[in-house]
């Protein structure tokens, strides 16, 4: 970025639906005062946090902030389906409430690369730079203590969690993808030959999406089988899969949607996207740059087949304590699914 560039690019992006009919309506745009480094949101779309390198901001459905903490040199962040905890790794990993307050604290030494929470809360995990994995869980008394430890052969720099941590997938810098059970004993392992991964997995871990460098982007099954790959760029492409399996989404120059088949259902056009966490029929997606924008899904078209089904089907579905700094009080939260942007900034 050249010196003394103080205007946020955000391009207005062409909503495209493809023949499933996604499309989706802007809801809000804001600029972050540093580059977004990682971000994620809960289940219902109400609750964003969006990590930079000098801070983790918590923002509410309209982009209201509501608090803010140091960055503590964070990497990765996630977020549990309430929103109520939200984790973050760099010097050491740390677990937050959904008030900013510290809730967790683990400091081994080492670096804390790739973080993840189960969506329904009740475990994290943290991937250090001593090639080891440190899996923590809720006890009766809904204190976190450490229930296993994973050496890997190389340092994990991503992970995902199934919904209550019953399966664990990594992402180490060799490129190998690996996925565990809960426990931490290895099931499979998968080479994509890549120096650098993003991955995210289904509630049930029946599903796996990889994003690798070369702009590789792929989708593997519970066996670790690849079902199918997009390529597209020279770069590692972010890539979300939503909880139920219903949706993929891969980011590029805008986003893109798949099925779990890889068939493309919708698109957002825009600018280069580089990490994606979906939320319901949402996405949340973090480029190279400041600029975040929040979108919802507008409305789906039916297909001609639905359209001239006489007869209603069932959905289809896939397989300690440092003081927040004080901000705008939450506006009142929207119960809509959320799909939030973050185009890149151009100098």
């Amino acid at each position: 970025m050249r010196a003394g560039v103080a205007v946020a690019l955000i391009l207005a992006l062409s909503i495209a639906a493809t023949a499933a009919g996604l499309s989706f309506g802007s809801a809000w745009e804001t600029t972050m005062p540093e580059n977004v480094l990682d971000i994620a949101v809960s289940d219902d779309g109400t609750t964003v946090v969006v990590l930079t390198a000098a801070a983790l901001s918590c923002l509410d459905a309209d982009g209201t902030p509501l608090w803010e903490v140091p960055g503590r040199h964070a990497q990765t962040v996630g977020i549990s389906g309430d929103g109520s905890l939200i984790v973050t790794g760099g010097e050491d990993l740390r677990l937050y409430d959904r008030s900013g307050a510290l809730a967790f604290r683990h400091d081994t030494g080492f670096f804390a690369f790739g973080t993840a929470i189960s969506p329904d809360g009740s475990c994290i995990a943290g991937g250090f730079d001593n090639t080891r994995v440190m899996i923590f869980r809720k006890n009766s008394t809904g204190a976190f203590e450490q229930s296993a430890i994973v050496n890997t052969t190389e340092d994990v720099i991503a992970l995902a969690l199934s919904l209550d941590g019953g399966h664990i997938v990594t992402g180490e810098k060799d490129g190998t993808i690996r996925y565990y059970t809960g426990e931490g004993r290895p099931l499979w392992s998968y080479a994509t030959g890549s120096a650098t991964l993003s991955c995210s997995m289904t509630d049930d871990g029946g599903y796996i999406a990889v994003g690798a460098d070369h702009g590789v982007a792929e989708l593997l099954n519970r066996n670790g089988r690849v079902l199918w790959r997009q390529v597209s760029g020279e770069r590692r492409p972010g890539i979300a899969l939503a909880g139920d399996g219903s949706l993929v989404a891969l980011g590029r120059d805008g986003i893109r949607f798949f099925s779990t088949d890889g068939t493309e259902i919708g698109r957002i056009g825009g600018e280069e996207i580089t990490s994606i966490a979906l939320s319901g029929n949402g996405a949340v997606a973090a480029g190279a740059g400041r600029a975040v924008a929040l979108y919802r899904p507008a409305s789906r078209t039916p297909t001609e087949d639905e359209t001239m089904a006489s007869t209603p089907t069932a959905r289809q579905e896939g397989p300690e304590g440092e003081t927040p700094t004080p901000t705008q009080s939450a506006a009142p939260l929207l119960a809509a699914v959320a799909a939030l942007l973050c185009a890149r900034w151009r100098g």
